[in-house]
């Protein structure tokens, strides 16, 4: 063999090193969402999140078995608002410009409380309802 082919054939350490650097370009295009936890208690029902950055995209991870409801675009949150499934996850692909609420079931709460995730996107992410664990 002469050393042009021994050159071709890459070792298994530079066959590392490629695949680490093509991750790394694929991560540098995942976007991290702004995350704020919300804590919920029976004397704590109802966020109103001015707090975060406009965002292209909003999300809700929802770990507890009580219904979530979002206020969207000024409508206060709670019956009549958008209902996010309890023990799931929801992302929207909708631009929300400032403040959102976040209200959660009094009833399905109970005198329990739960911590729920408001996440806030830069970039429209695609819609996604999943249940969790």
């Amino acid at each position: 063999m002469n050393d042009h082919q021994e050159q071709a054939q890459p070792r298994p350490d530079q066959a590392l090193v490629e695949d680490v650097r093509e991750l790394q370009q694929i991560v540098v295009h995942l976007e991290t969402p702004s995350i704020r936890p919300l804590q919920f208690t029976p004397l704590q029902l109802e966020y109103r999140d001015e707090d975060g950055p406009s965002a292209a995209s909003i999300g809700i991870y929802n770990p507890i078995a009580a219904r979530i409801y979002l206020g969207l675009f000024g409508q206060q949150a709670g019956p009549n608002s958008f209902p996010v499934p309890a023990e799931s996850v929801l992302i929207l692909p909708i631009h929300v410009p400032g403040f959102l609420g976040v209200a959660i079931d009094q009833e399905e709460l109970g005198e329990s409380e739960g911590v729920v995730y408001l996440l806030r996107f830069k970039t429209p992410q695609p819609f996604y309802l999943g249940r969790v664990g």
